[in-house]
């Protein structure tokens, strides 16, 4: 039942050779997704309500470890934007403690489902739950990201209409350089690699804005304009004065402050972020391997994820996961092996003590654009146009419960209520698959009964039988399974009890015997 798989990539790298060759083309890889992931780590961290250290942390020890302990050779893991939504409340109302304590149950339900072999289980996620959870936080990461946008220094708690309401209320308390830095900052990312220059398009757009904004907010303050910068939070959610140092421990905010009441609080959180994490991760696990033509091992890469939460929960960071785009980037540098994700995670670490005196000037303005460029991508817009089109109602149902109710309430929600009711769709489209034909001979029918067979429509085929039998008189009717598929004892309870209430001496019912395994179970009962 147990079996444990783990660094499979890795493993596999090392056993079909590994050289200099590659090894240049990870660290060119490694570098430039470095480059991308800092400011995303920042910036997702600030918007959960912790301070910079903490995302940038768990960039280094999940990117790192990932690469090391799990099954896909080109993933790059770290903090991601779809978790924002789930743990800004946790922080929120429990703050760090509930943090931790809601990323160590993930990392162990992470770690259970590889042990287990049913990790992949997640596959069957239905695809516009997938698409409408995304969509729905992409919309929430929007309204977040609009706070330190348009420069109102308030704090958006509450559920999407009571952020839009308090966004509304404080609108006269905007800050004009704070805007200004955003624009600019968003009209980079999104279109200073189209203008082809020379030496600007090798770097990516997310690092000339961070510089850029960085010169206009010491400008800004030259002149006495106030801009808020990740210096300014280095004391919110733990930190002590220094943005990128966490000076809280594991066992100081665990054991100390544990209470058997917080559990129950945050274990619906826990059990999303775990199956959050699995699902993000395998997601780019397979997106990858149809770029490069390979195949992931899904219980390595959970386990992987799974233990690197773990080790992030001890060095207090956030929960991690594959990210998507930053695979596919990793991929389309020239990334060899997993090692492209592991120096990416040094690279990282570099930064931290080389220029660390130089980022506490990042915006905050600055970092809410890269949020919002990031949403904006979320959007999936091209995915729900196709879904809206298709002729499938019943995915347009599901796609917009998701979406409507992961954006208006939380994640849980959409999440839980999209899948009760893409179960039930997927139960009575089954269910009316099942179809009953009748052959009529002189003295007898047959009754050929084709599908499956469950609680869903054993009453509706009871019925039919019953209007079957109502119309013959001194006749046999056999009732043939041979097309049929049994799922449980509810079907066998129906047709056994309809069977009780037929008057032998007028029609005399038979089973026929071409499905043994229905014959056997009819009987047997």
């Amino acid at each position: 039942m147990f079996k444990i798989e783990i660094a499979t990539a890795i493993r596999q790298t090392l056993k079909q050779g590994y050289n200099f060759y590659k090894f240049k083309s990870d660290l060119l890889a490694g570098f430039i997704i470095s480059l991308i992931s800092l400011p995303l780590a920042m910036a997702y961290s600030i918007a959960v309500g912790l301070p910079p250290a903490t995302g940038i942390y768990t960039s280094i020890v999940a990117g790192f470890f990932t690469s090391l302990l799990g099954g896909a050779k080109y993933q790059i893991s770290g903090p991601a934007g779809a978790f924002i939504v789930i743990l800004a409340p946790i922080v929120s109302k429990y703050g760090l403690n509930g943090l931790i304590l809601a990323q160590t149950i993930a990392a162990l339900i992470m770690i259970l489902l590889a042990m287990t072999r049913t990790g992949s289980l997640v596959y069957f996620i239905p695809h516009p739950v997938v698409v409408g959870f995304t969509s729905g936080i992409a919309v929430v990461l929007i309204v977040i990201s609009l706070q330190d946008i348009l420069g109102i220094n308030i704090k958006l708690n509450g559920y999407l209409f009571t952020k839009l309401y308090v966004l509304a209320k404080n609108i006269t308390n905007i800050n004009l350089p704070d805007i200004f830095i955003s624009i600019s900052s968003i009209l980079i990312i999104k279109n200073i690699n189209k203008l082809k220059i020379k030496y600007l398009s090798k770097i990516p757009s997310f690092v000339l804005a961070i510089i850029s904004s960085i010169l206009a907010t010491l400008i800004f303050k030259h002149f006495g304009f106030t801009v808020q910068t990740i210096n300014d939070v280095a004391n919110s959610g733990g930190g002590s004065g220094n943005p990128f140092k966490i000076n809280q421990d594991f066992f100081e905010v665990i054991v100390s402050n544990f209470s058997f009441e917080t559990i129950p609080a945050v274990m619906p959180a826990a059990l999303v972020i775990g199956i959050l994490a699995a699902l993000e991760s395998l997601l780019a696990a397979r997106m990858a391997d149809n770029m490069t033509q390979t195949k992931h091992n899904p219980h390595s890469e959970i386990m992987g994820i799974g233990i690197s939460n773990l080790l992030c929960a001890f060095i207090m960071g956030m929960p991690a996961t594959g990210a998507l785009a930053r695979t596919a980037t990793n991929i389309r540098l020239g990334a060899k092996s997993p090692i492209a994700g592991m120096l990416c995670a040094l690279f990282i670490y570099l930064y931290i003590f080389s220029f660390s005196s130089f980022l506490k000037y990042v915006p905050l303005s600055c970092l809410s654009a890269l949020l919002f460029t990031v949403a904006i991508n979320m959007l999936h817009i091209e995915e729900v146009k196709q879904i809206l089109k298709s002729r499938h109602k019943f995915d347009i149902i599901i796609l917009l419960t998701a979406m409507l109710l992961t954006a208006i309430f939380d994640m849980i929600a959409g999440v839980s209520v999209a899948m009760f009711i893409s179960f039930f769709i997927k139960i009575f489209e089954i269910a009316n698959l099942t179809k009953i034909e009748i052959e009529h001979t002189p003295n007898s029918k047959l009754v050929n009964i084709s599908g499956t067979i469950f609680f869903a429509n054993s009453t509706r085929i009871v019925n039919q039988l019953s209007r079957i039998v109502k119309g013959s008189t001194n006749s046999i009717i056999e009732i043939n399974f041979k097309n049929a598929i049994l799922q449980d004892t509810t079907a066998i309870a129906e047709v056994i009890n309809f069977n009780k209430t037929i008057d032998p001496s007028k029609v005399r019912i038979y089973l026929s015997k071409e499905n043994q395994v229905m014959y056997d179970n009819f009987v047997d009962i």
